[in-house]
């Protein structure tokens, strides 16, 4: 990652959010990282923080519902930011482990995710950067065509 995508995950609250991804179990990190993923890739309208807080806090975790709320947010926007960017999983790794010092448990956990859904994520990303311009042009074809018929 460059450092302006770096500069992203940091304002999203991602360095914040380290300490408490560190106390996971890598099963309950693997079950928010694909909730992240059915959420960014329009599966979901949302992850449900209440249900993911009960669940954290039945394995022991000690939290509240801000807080996996602001998890939530960091993993989504760590992977719609590296979908943003189409980086290749090497890259996200490199990235997340040089600068956030997470386990090897929990970077194998964003390894598998991203190996097995980093494209989809990124072709829906590419949609949403084309839609908005899409509609755009389709908005000034209509002007044209109608300053066109009034010549």
């Amino acid at each position: 990652m460059a450092a302006r995508e770096m500069y992203e995950l940091s304002g999203s609250g991602f360095e914040k959010s380290c300490d408490f991804i560190k106390s996971l179990p890598p099963d309950l990190f693997a079950e928010l990282c694909q909730k992240s993923i059915e959420h960014l890739q329009c599966q979901n309208t949302g992850v449900d923080q209440t249900h993911l807080c009960q669940r954290f806090q039945a394995a022991g975790v000690d939290t509240n519902v801000d807080e996996v709320k602001n998890v939530i947010n960091a993993v989504n926007y760590l992977f719609s930011t590296a979908a943003k960017h189409k980086l290749s999983t090497d890259a996200l790794l490199n990235t997340v482990a040089s600068h956030y010092k997470l386990p090897k448990q929990t970077l194998q956990v964003i390894r598998h995710v991203w190996n097995e859904e980093g494209n989809r994520l990124s072709e829906i990303e590419c949609s949403r950067n084309l839609f908005p311009a899409a509609q755009n042009f389709s908005k000034q074809f209509k002007e044209m065509s109608a300053a066109l018929e009034n010549v």
